[in-house]
């Protein structure tokens, strides 16, 4: 299990605003066995979070 977290990769592809000619871009990364609580994440675009 441990060598399969290992091939995690970042995917700057799927970066959050990745193309949007902002000053930054926000990527998230798996942290593997050791942190098993999820995080929930949430954009807020205008009047409208998703």
């Amino acid at each position: 299990p441990y060598e399969r977290y290992r091939e995690i990769e970042y995917k700057p592809e799927r970066f959050a605003w990745r193309g949007q000619r902002l000053p930054f871009e926000v990527s998230f990364f798996h942290e593997g066995m050791v942190f098993d609580q999820p995080v929930k994440i949430n954009e807020v675009v205008g009047n409208s979070v998703r």
